[in-house]
């Protein structure tokens, strides 16, 4: 077999192999979990993972370790700040003991980020991506499989995880190759109707994942993606079918997922200013706000190196607080800086597929405020890869 699914030429004997082994390695590691005991709370500790995670990274560097490393400025501050971040997590950790080390599920991809953002990597980085679109709808296949002849589940109420784990982290991967899928339709019939069928099994599985937040991104995106290049009339017309569609789907929403209709029912709630009757999802993210605020009216060591409550990690539903809370004020003025010039960079530059990394980007932004989406393996690889594009994806770039 000669072609894989978008006609690329691939070989199972070419260097490329190494990126597919760490692709369905590490966004399948946990369907072991199946075969093992499981606490949706508690996975990581688990021997199985940890085994496999460190495999997909040895093969991912078995493929990018060979690469020249060269770096420029914007490379330097993000490898910089992520330092800082590590350092301060180190210190903590010597002084309040290794309790959380979900950081590490991030950090791991920072490490090997001079090797992917070298000048030949871009077209590696999206052939993963195309791997991965592919490996996402098999999974949702097979959790739909699942569902129906098996009473087996990782999460509760049936929800979708794929092999990531995680509802936030599985719904913002398909997020994340939806986009990377519709913005690269082509007018050939065949790929055209592929990748369209993908896109639409993404679809299920985002809506299954039960991710309202991550939900809400999607159909912004795939809203902005069908208004490209249309007529007044024919944006009106998307508009309008747009509006009704998204109510029909707000109703089989609150009729046939209970956790979904939870949270939207919480959000109404929370937006008409009523205080009772939220879920834990958003009443938790509402008291972590109100804990991190006041965490930043302290003036004391806290204040600056982070370690709330003497942890070394802090986690909570929300990359910025997490972080803000767990490095403070020094760890956090670190990361906001180079994500701040991660912003000016996409902004102001011409790139090959900026499209793709402008909603990426917007993605993140958004997302920080609402998950802690890094600490779960492995989405900092589509975070640092993304950072690789932006550094190296700019047009006039020889790949």
């Amino acid at each position: 077999m000669n072609e894989i699914f978008f006609g690329k030429k691939f070989s199972l004997v070419s260097k490329k192999t190494w990126i597919v082994f760490f692709v369905l390695t590490a966004f399948s590691i946990y369907y072991g979990l199946y075969f093992s005991s499981f606490s949706q709370a508690d996975s990581n500790s688990n021997l199985w993972v940890n085994f496999l995670k460190g495999a997909s990274v040895i093969f991912l560097f078995c493929y990018f370790g060979n690469k020249r490393i060269k770096l420029n400025i914007f490379d330097l501050v993000f490898v910089w700040s992520s330092a800082v971040l590590g350092i301060i997590y180190i210190i903590n950790s010597i002084f309040y003991g290794f309790g959380d080390k979900l950081f590490l599920n991030y950090l791991v991809f920072v490490a090997l980020y001079p090797f992917l953002v070298s000048r030949d990597s871009a077209k590696d980085i999206y052939f993963s991506y195309q791997i991965l679109s592919f490996l996402l709808c098999w999974q949702i296949i097979l959790d739909v499989s699942i569902r129906l002849f098996s009473s087996a589940q990782l999460w509760k109420e049936g929800i979708f995880v794929g092999g990531m784990g995680n509802p936030s982290s599985f719904a913002f991967a398909c997020l994340f190759c939806l986009t990377y899928l519709l913005l690269g339709l082509e007018k050939q019939r065949l790929q055209f109707a592929i990748k369209m069928t993908m896109a639409f099994i993404l679809v299920i599985g985002i809506f299954k994942s039960g991710a309202l937040f991550i939900i809400l991104l999607m159909l912004a995106m795939v809203y902005l993606v069908m208004l490209r290049n249309k007529t007044l009339l024919q944006k009106a017309l998307l508009t309008s079918g747009a509006i009704i569609l998204l109510g029909v789907l707000a109703y089989l929403a609150v009729t046939h997922n209970q956790l979904l209709a939870s949270k939207i029912y919480s959000t109404f709630e929370l937006l008409s200013g009523k205080g009772g009757g939220l879920s834990d999802s958003v009443s938790l993210r509402i008291e972590n706000v109100k804990i991190f605020t006041t965490f930043f009216r302290t003036l004391d060591s806290h204040f600056l190196f982070g370690h709330f409550k003497n942890l070394n990690y802090f986690s909570v539903d929300s990359q910025y607080i997490t972080w803000g809370l767990s490095f403070g004020l020094l760890g956090l003025a670190a990361f906001l800086l180079f994500f701040v010039s991660t912003i000016w960079r996409v902004v102001l530059f011409k790139y090959e597929k900026k499209d793709f990394l402008v909603f990426i980007l917007i993605f993140f932004v958004m997302i920080f405020f609402n998950n802690r989406i890094l600490d779960y393996y492995p989405v900092g690889y589509l975070f640092v890869t993304f950072l690789a594009l932006v550094s190296r994806g700019m047009k006039g770039e020889q790949f």
